[in-house]
């Protein structure tokens, strides 16, 4: 009715909310569709630098991030928020892989990281969501070997913060770079044998994870397990 009578659809409140940021934050899809349809912008941010996409992208409701896609204009979606976050990023850190597929087939741009560097791939690593990283590395393989500010991958993180899983599925691309070393140096490998996590030792082994490769301290990852006083994880090391 308000629309019909010329009312203003990016009109913002005292807050600076306009009616589309308000429809995603208490998930009205309908409301969102209706506003789509009339021309409500989807650039337009709230507080907290976070557009309607941000909004919908950790919405438990599919489909207001469904409208916004197929209805809305590109425009909010690879905008970053005060904490230079992308809706994509804001998807893979909820840990929601339904909404990280979607915003990928509406082209989000997989590129984009934080002040840090990372990526949506580092966001579902360090978040531990296999199924967010495996959207993101089918949609571009290329991505899983993207590095943030400390010069670490997904491999990296994954080392640092332990999840099974989710290496065995990074090793099972082959595009991935084992060997990549960070700022300091350090492989996934002297992340692994730091964590005394054998079973990641393992597997970065069993795939030709490089032990003799030093880090800028010029140590290797059996000497920084040696160091550390992990006999057994040095003993698989020096089996290598």
């Amino acid at each position: 009715m308000l629309l019909r009578s010329g009312a203003e659809v990016d009109l913002k409140d005292q807050s600076g909310m306009t009616a589309i940021l308000l429809a995603a934050k208490y998930e009205y899809e309908d409301v969102i569709k209706v506003l789509l349809k009339n021309g409500a912008e989807t650039h337009h941010t709230d507080k907290g630098g976070r557009t309607v996409f941000h909004l919908a992208s950790v919405s438990e409701n599919y489909k207001c991030l469904e409208y916004l896609c197929r209805y809305g204009s590109p425009a909010g979606m690879n905008i970053r928020d005060n904490s230079y976050r992308t809706p994509l990023v804001a998807a893979a850190q909820a840990k929601i892989p339904g909404h990280v597929q979607r915003l990928l087939m509406a082209k989000a741009d997989l590129g984009i990281s934080d002040s840090q560097g990372r990526t949506a791939l580092h966001y579902a690593v360090l978040y531990n969501s296999l199924p967010c990283a495996q959207a993101i590395v089918e949609t571009s393989p290329n991505d899983i070997n993207l590095i943030d500010t400390a010069g670490q991958s997904a491999l990296h993180l994954v080392c640092i913060h332990g999840s099974q899983q989710l290496l065995q599925y990074l090793l099972s691309i082959s595009s991935c770079h084992l060997n990549l070393q960070d700022k300091t140096g350090n492989t996934a490998l002297h992340y692994a044998a730091m964590e005394n996590r054998l079973d990641l030792v393992k597997m970065l082994l069993s795939k030709g994870a490089s032990v003799v490769l030093k880090n800028k301290g010029n140590i290797t990852p059996l000497q920084c397990s040696l160091e550390m006083g992990f006999d057994e994880c040095s003993k698989i090391l020096q089996t290598f």
